[in-house]
C-alpha cells in the first residue's frame, strides 16, 4: 500500500498517482455521513479532509483536499471514491485551484497556496511557475465506521 506523501509527490514529478483509500486516515467518517443522490442513485458523501467533521492529517488534508465517496453497490458496510466521468476513473485532481469567490481565504484555500508554492519554482528568469496539476487514483475500497 503507497500512503501518498507531500515528499513522494514532489520527487516523482508524474502526472498521475495511485493510492489506495486505506493510506488516508478516514476515520472520522462515517456510515451516517452518505445521503441519497437522486441525480446519479447512488449513496454519496462528501469527505472534507482539511476542515469539517472529518478532518484528518493535515498532509491528507493538502493533498486530497475534498473526496466524494459512494456506498458499495451490495455492501452498505463498505465505500469506495465515486467514479469521475470527467477523468473516467476513481479519481481527483489536485489542481491547486482557490476559490476567493466567498471574499475571504479558507484553510483549504491556505493549504491549497502553500502546496502550490511548494510544488512550483521561480524559473532563471523569475517568473512564478505553479505546480502542475496531476491526477490521484484511488484503489481499493474503505470498511466504514458506524
Amino acid at each position: 500500500m503507497i500512503k501518498l506523501t507531500l515528499n513522494l509527490i514532489k520527487e516523482t514529478c508524474r502526472y498521475a498517482l495511485d493510492t489506495d483509500i486505506n493510506s488516508i486516515d478516514l476515520s472520522k467518517f462515517k456510515k451516517s455521513n452518505f445521503k441519497y443522490d437522486k441525480k446519479s442513485g447512488r449513496y454519496v458523501a462528501i469527505v472534507r479532509l482539511l476542515n469539517g467533521d472529518q478532518r484528518s492529517s493535515i498532509e491528507d488534508g493538502i493533498i486530497h483536499g475534498t473526496i466524494t465517496m459512494e456506498l458499495m453497490p451490495g455492501n452498505k458496510n463498505y465505500a469506495q471514491v465515486a467514479w469521475s466521468d470527467k477523468y473516467n476513473c476513481r479519481c481527483g485532481m489536485y489542481d491547486f485551484d482557490v476559490d476567493f469567490s466567498k471574499g475571504y481565504v479558507n484553510v483549504r484555500d491556505q493549504m491549497t497556496i502553500w502546496g502550490s508554492i511548494v510544488n512550483s519554482y521561480l524559473n532563471p528568469g523569475g517568473t512564478f511557475i505553479t505546480g502542475t496539476p496531476f491526477l490521484i487514483k484511488y484503489n481499493n475500497v474503505y470498511k466504514l465506521n458506524k
